[in-house]
């Protein structure tokens, strides 16, 4: 239904999980032995961090955190909220 709106691929379906698995892999050897902690920002990063979090093999810990942007002009403020900051 979509692939007609598409006028052409820069990065295909395999290639993108292929990416993500060595970053996973990367991840794996970087944080070997440590506690690792991954944040997603939302929306965006929700099916990406899944796919990332499936390829990494260690214990985690998963969070989320939530950027409102509030201001028009000169400049932007950003709040960021974080679950485990608000308990």
């Amino acid at each position: 239904m979509l692939e007609k709106d598409i006028e052409r691929v820069l990065v295909t379906k395999e290639e993108l999980q292929e990416k993500i698995t060595e970053l996973g892999a990367q991840i794996t050897k970087d944080y070997e032995g440590e506690e690792l902690l991954v944040i997603g920002i939302l929306r965006g990063s929700v099916l990406f961090m899944t796919d990332l979090i499936k390829a990494i093999n260690l214990y985690m810990e998963i969070d989320f955190m939530d950027v409102s942007s509030y201001g028009e002009f000169e400049f932007t403020l950003f709040t960021l909220r974080n679950s485990r900051l608000d308990e």
